[in-house]
């Protein structure tokens, strides 16, 4: 009764916003945030208005990287977008995140609540998903990150949650053109989309025999130019690409992705066994390793780069974890024809709620440590702000280095000052964004 209680729900969406909210204010600006404050024509001119905006991101995509969409939106933000609006916002992105995730795992095969199970994707992201601070609650990474797979997700939902749906036409038409924009969204995150589609089609083709509608295979070609743009950018050939080695690139991912995820793919290892021999859930199998291949094809796009900062693992992480929701699901409906639940039934159910529970205690262990670290390092940058606020214009500062101690303050993997030099990156647009001459960290 209560698992699938409306109300119960309700209080789970309302719980997850407020508890998001708080740790939002609490994260301040930082790092990029400061440097995208100005233009990137000239590093010591604020941004104040749009006509700013082209020829900065021109200049981005030929020095830092051809993710236009998504800094652009970092420069609007900081531009005209009050902090407290864009903690509200950026909040409901990741309720949406989750509301995402639990209706591609549950409610896309019911018509039902499922408490339990959205409890533990709103626990499963806060316990599993790698440098969470950076991706969740950092204005720039969240933009980068968690804002680009939310709207990834949502890009899928005509292709997946309404399979059987055949929308208008005017709604197809501005579907497969949206596809344009949705291929800017991240190397990573756009490719998944694309690699999505294109599963779809061998699976409607090879598996369920059916025709596939255009406007579900033509997305793939209209979000390639955009993607094609922004590969090609010269800031991303000079920062992002380039290993000595493409078989220690492929190690480093291989490495990397079992470190946070070996785990996972036991687990739906284990479920998949399951599904196909006691349940014989063929369907949901497959639906889940189209998740997981799509999750592994990111992490692996990796190989190519420099360097793999945990929160490029964002989309990897979701994925993956949707990969093996949808097996929980698969084991959780087993039943008799009649109606009655078998020995092996409710066997299979206590399983799924015990690695319920499992993911909801790690998120619980997590909690209490994460939250207050994001606290103490909230009250640590306020009084860094105050004193660059007060201090005399054109001024040398010092103030104290900020060191988290857990992945959920968004500064515990960022350098939040050189502490060596004050005329380099970070500092020197902290000291351009305060007024002051000079920043250094002690």
């Amino acid at each position: 009764m209560y698992n699938t209680s409306g109300t119960a729900a309700k209080a789970v969406w309302a719980l997850t916003f407020a508890v998001i909210f708080v740790l939002n204010r609490m994260t301040l600006m930082m790092v990029d945030d400061y440097r995208y404050s100005f233009s990137f024509v000239d590093a010591s001119e604020r941004m104040r208005s749009l006509s700013q905006l082209i020829p900065s991101m021109k200049a981005h995509y030929e020095r830092m990287n051809g993710r236009l969409l998504t800094h652009g939106v970092v420069q609007l933000i900081l531009m005209k977008c009050p902090p407290i609006l864009f903690d509200i916002l950026n909040t409901a992105v990741f309720c949406l995140l989750i509301f995402l995730m639990y209706h591609y795992i549950w409610r896309r095969f019911h018509d039902r609540t499922n408490v339990l199970f959205l409890l533990t994707a709103v626990a499963a992201v806060w316990a599993f998903v790698p440098a969470f601070g950076e991706v969740c609650l950092w204005l720039d990474g969240a933009c980068n990150y968690l804002w680009a797979v939310t709207f990834s997700l949502l890009y899928l939902w005509p292709l997946i949650i309404d399979e059987e749906r055949e929308p208008k036409l005017p709604f197809r038409v501005l579907y497969v053109q949206l596809g344009f924009v949705v291929g800017g969204i991240s190397e990573t995150c756009s490719m998944a989309v694309m690699g999505a589609f294109v599963l779809h089609f061998i699976y409607d083709r090879l598996i369920a025999r059916r025709k596939t509608p255009w406007w579900k295979i033509v997305p793939v070609l209209t979000m390639l130019p955009w993607y094609i743009y922004m590969i090609s950018s010269p800031g991303t050939h000079q920062n992002k690409l380039g290993r000595e080695s493409l078989f220690k690139g492929f190690v480093t991912a291989f490495e990397q992705y079992l470190d946070f995820f070996r785990i996972h793919l036991i687990i739906w290892g284990i479920l998949a066994v399951l599904a196909v021999y006691l349940c014989r859930r063929w369907d949901m199998v497959i639906r889940s390793f189209m998740w997981l291949f799509l999750a592994v094809g990111m992490n692996f796009m990796h190989t190519f780069t420099v360097g793999y900062p945990y929160r490029s693992m964002a989309g990897v992480a979701v994925y993956t974890l949707i990969a093996d929701g949808i097996l929980f699901t698969a084991l959780w409906d087993d039943r008799w024809k009649d109606g009655r639940q078998s020995g092996q039934s409710r066997a299979l159910k206590a399983g799924i709620i015990s690695l319920c529970v499992i993911a909801l205690m790690t998120a619980f262990f997590k909690f209490v440590p994460g939250v207050y670290d994001v606290y103490t390092s909230y009250l640590q940058m306020a009084a860094n702000e105050r004193t660059l606020r007060e201090a005399d214009e054109n001024a040398d500062v010092t103030i104290p280095n900020v060191h988290p101690s857990t992945r959920y303050a968004a500064a515990f993997m960022l350098k939040y000052l050189d502490a060596e030099n004050p005329a380099t990156w970070p500092n020197y647009s902290m000291a351009y964004y305060y007024g002051v001459h000079s920043v250094a960290a002690r």
